[in-house]
């Protein structure tokens, strides 16, 4: 019973919002009305529409637009428009309502609207629609602007999954331990492919200090912000979301070719671009790092190369946010 009477009241619930969703529709109409005939009292012009719309929704010939004696609209036809194109049904309301000029088919075809407003998927889809953007110059954009971060949560993840075996471990005296939760046969040679970023795993079984931890996983973090293969995904996410910004950017010339290798502003945005990518995550390793010295934390490798992504991310939301990357740009002569 419970369960029916829930079934029930949801059904109930989505009556409320089509009849709730009706009146707005009803009072939108009367708005426009009340434009268009400011000699007439409001109460009056609002009843009028109100009564109009819902006599439209049983009476096909009763939909007619606001001059007397305009030609019936076919309700369907009016909906189904607005259905198919509602970018264009809001553009025309949005005339009606500043200009008072609403036709016999803009109020009976904004019921048209009403299946989207009620869905999240309608709203977006009017979103989309109604931007002159073609859609995959819309996907293209979004995955732009988003490169750097997504690069950047992948070498994340991927240099937390190489060290998760990693732990240290509290001595008695204040010392500590490194122990990696490899399988006996491959917890040396596991130990040894770390060594090359960690420096201070090297002797097994050995004890250490804290702030000798601390100031090797700092000495790590900084190292990888700088190698070899951290500048060259920065320079080649540079180059990426540049050709894309500028390759698809008609003002910057006739061809590809003009837009981008041949465009001065393309290699000096390009170049802004990568420098302050790496030093972004230089400072976000010097700050994660100072931290970690100077506070003598042993914390987790994996946990320290989190932070330093984490860092790297607000500092570079508070350049974008600073204007920071434009005004260099703009000063080098690249806007």
């Amino acid at each position: 019973m419970i369960r029916r009477w829930m079934r029930g009241s949801k059904g109930l619930q989505t009556l409320e919002w089509v009849a709730i969703g009706l009146v707005i529709l009803a009072l939108m109409g009367a708005v426009a009305l009340v434009l268009a005939r400011p000699s007439t009292g409001v109460g009056e012009v609002a009843a009028e529409a109100i009564a109009r719309m819902f006599r439209c929704l049983t009476d096909v010939s009763a939909c007619i637009g606001l001059a007397s004696g305009a030609t019936p609209v076919s309700i369907w036809a009016a909906v189904g428009e607005c259905f198919m194109h509602p970018e264009r049904c809001i553009v025309r309301w949005w005339t009606c309502w500043r200009q008072g000029t609403c036709g016999p088919a803009d109020w009976v075809g904004l019921l048209g609207l009403l299946p989207w407003l009620l869905t999240p998927f309608g709203v977006l889809a009017v979103g989309i629609r109604a931007v002159p953007i073609p859609w995959w110059k819309r996907a293209g954009d979004l995955v732009n602007s988003w490169l750097d971060e997504a690069v950047g949560l992948y070498q994340t993840v991927r240099d937390i999954l190489k060290v998760r075996h990693l732990q240290f471990i509290r001595r008695p005296g204040g010392r500590v331990s490194i122990r990696a939760l490899k399988p006996p046969g491959a917890r040396e040679a596991y130990r040894v492919g770390l060594r090359s970023d960690w420096e201070f795993i090297s002797r097994r079984g050995g004890l250490y200090k804290p702030g000798t931890i601390a100031a090797g996983t700092a000495k790590g973090l900084l190292k990888s912000s700088v190698s070899k293969g951290s500048l060259i995904t920065s320079a080649v996410v540079s180059l990426v979301q540049n050709l894309w910004t500028f390759g698809t950017d008609p003002s910057q010339g006739a061809t590809f070719w003009d837009r981008t290798v041949k465009n001065r502003k393309f290699w000096i945005s390009t170049g802004v671009d990568f420098a302050l990518s790496v030093a972004t995550g230089v400072a976000a390793a010097a700050i994660v790092g100072g931290v970690l010295v100077a506070t003598a934390a042993t914390s987790p490798l994996a946990v320290a190369i989190g932070l330093t992504f984490v860092a790297s991310v607000l500092l570079s939301m508070a350049l974008d946010q600073l204007g920071v990357p434009d005004r260099i740009k703009s000063w080098l002569g690249g806007r």
